[in-house]
Parts: structure tokens; C-alpha cells; sequence
């Protein structure tokens, strides 16, 4: 089953195209990335899939549900966590535990309290009190308790140190084991990806131009770095986003392959993070 679906999503600001007829969809047990420059799209792309952002034409459906018919029902399954908290400064933890029971009737009080321990978060605690940091714990333990089929995070991991963010990867990591569960994570932080995503989906100019899976990443694609004076005629198509510098280039192949019979071992091939594939499948190509 996919837990989500998005079919022709269209989103205008004025002449601002933020949206250009994203299809998109993620099965169940999957995690999906969003990565891309700045105005890429991911933000508004994460809004309209919590019905945060209202879409101009297309569709979204979480869990076979469709979010504008069936809003209510949708969201039941939806958490997210965003990169500015959204808690009410003036409760604490355990007093918005305490509406947020009342709005998910799948609430998990045990995995709540569990998370809060892992965490190092007291439920009396008010939301001003707490740090960035603790902010994005309490949201992602919120986030994570009741039950939801989706869960989407838009920069969660920004501007968090190394040991905050392994915990909030290892808590997601734990949270996809049961089944029926998905997450899309948008951020810059592309190391966070490598950890723990399954699909990538590089977006630019308000669409998805490459939907690629880890499986993908590691058999078909390699960074590609060779000498300045290695005669790349006759390559297009072969190595993609070429960027010289004084000493040689770099760029990527999706047929490395092909890339290693045609260059031989003038070529260099190395696997590629998903920062590369950015840098050089979205940063404008040859330099």
C-alpha cells in the first residue's frame, strides 16, 4: 500500500510557480528524501501534503485516503515535525500531551512516555523553557506516538548538533519497524539522508526531476572525477553536471558502467552521497 500519493499537485504564489505538477508516491516500510536549493519547492511541497498549504489542482491521498475530501480522516494519519516548533510556549509537554489525546483517538501513551525518557524531556516542562533541541525532541515524540501512517519532516534536523540529531534519526529508524508506516523528510542536511533514506526525490524549480532509490544510488551512479587534459567528447548524456576546476572536473554518471568502459581508469568513480547528486544534477550543470 502506498501511504502516500500525489498526482498533478500544482501551487502558484501570484506569477511564483512553487509547485509544477509533482506526481509523487511511497510505499509502505519506505523512507523518502526531499533535497534541493532553496525555492526547490520542498517546504510547499510538505505543507500541501499536511493540508497545510491548500493546492491550486491535483491531489494528495494518505493512506488511500484523499486529503480534500476526507481531511479529518487524512490527518488522523498524518505527524509531522517542522522546523519551527509549533507548540504553545506557555503549556508544558504533559499539557499538550493532553490535547493532542483528544485529537488522535490512536494516541499512544506508553510510546510517549517512552520517547519523553529517551529524550531526556520531563512532561512538566514548559515549551518556553526548552531549547532548540529539546523543542524538536518534544515534537518528534509527538510526532511518533499516535500511530500515524505518514509522518513528514521539513528540516528537522536544522541547525542541531551531531548528537541530537542521531538520536531523532535513531528514534524514526525505530519507528519504521513496525509496518504500515512511511516518512518524507525535506532538509539540507544530506549526511542525515545517507543514514536513513530509501528514496531521494531531487527537486528543482517546483518539480521532482529525479526519484531515485538507494538501491539505485549504489549499483547505477558514481561521482566521476577525472584530469584536466581527459578529452570528454562524445560523453554527453554519459557524465551529467560536469564542474572543472583548475586540477580536472567532476560530475556524475547514472551509467557508471558504461562510464568505466568508455574513460577506462582515467576516469576516477567513487560513490556518490546525495550531496552530489545535488551539487551536480541541480547546480546548473557544466562549469
Amino acid at each position: 500500500m502506498n501511504v502516500l500519493e500525489v498526482e498533478g499537485l500544482r501551487k502558484n504564489y501570484g506569477r511564483v510557480v512553487a509547485l509544477d505538477g509533482v506526481d509523487l508516491a511511497l510505499e509502505e516500510g519506505y523512507v523518502m528524501g526531499l533535497v534541493g536549493p532553496n525555492g526547490a519547492g520542498k517546504t510547499t511541497l510538505a505543507g500541501a501534503v499536511l493540508g497545510l498549504v491548500a493546492q491550486d489542482s491535483g491531489g494528495v491521498r494518505i493512506a488511500g485516503l484523499d486529503l480534500k475530501s476526507r481531511p479529518a480522516a487524512a490527518k488522523e494519519k498524518l505527524g509531522f515535525v517542522l522546523d519551527e516548533c509549533r507548540l504553545v510556549a506557555s503549556l508544558t509537554i504533559g499539557e499538550t500531551e493532553t490535547i493532542l489525546r483528544s485529537a488522535y483517538p490512536r494516541w499512544d501513551r506508553r510510546a510517549f512516555a517512552r520517547l519523553l525518557d529517551r529524550f531526556k524531556l520531563s512532561p512538566k516542562a514548559k515549551v518556553k523553557t526548552l531549547s532548540k533541541g529539546m523543542k524538536t525532541r518534544a515534537s518528534v515524540a509527538m510526532a511518533l506516538s499516535h500511530r500515524a501512517e505518514l509522518v513528514v519532516m521539513d528540516e528537522p534536523t536544522s541547525g542541531l548538533d551531531p548528537i541530537v540529531r542521531r538520536d531523532l534519526l535513531d528514534a524514526v529508524g525505530e519507528y519504521m519497524e513496525a509496518e504500515g508506516r512511511g516518512v518524507v523528510f525535506s532538509t539540507h542536511v544530506t549526511s542525515d539522508l545517507d543514514r536513513i533514506a530509501d528514496y531521494v526525490a531531487l527537486m528543482e524549480g517546483g518539480k521532482v526531476r529525479y526519484r531515485l532509490s538507494r538501491t539505485d544510488i549504489e549499483t547505477s551512479w558514481a561521482l566521476c572525477k577525472g584530469g584536466p587534459d581527459l578529452d570528454l567528447s562524445g560523453a554527453d548524456g554519459l557524465l551529467m553536471g560536469v564542474r572543472r576546476g583548475p586540477y580536472g572536473f567532476t560530475a556524475v554518471t547514472g551509467r557508471k558502467t558504461d562510464a568505466a568502459a568508455r574513460f577506462g581508469p582515467a576516469l576516477v568513480l567513487e560513490r556518490p552521497g546525495i550531496e552530489d547528486l545535488v551539487v551536480h544534477l541541480l547546480d546548473g550543470g557544466s562549469r
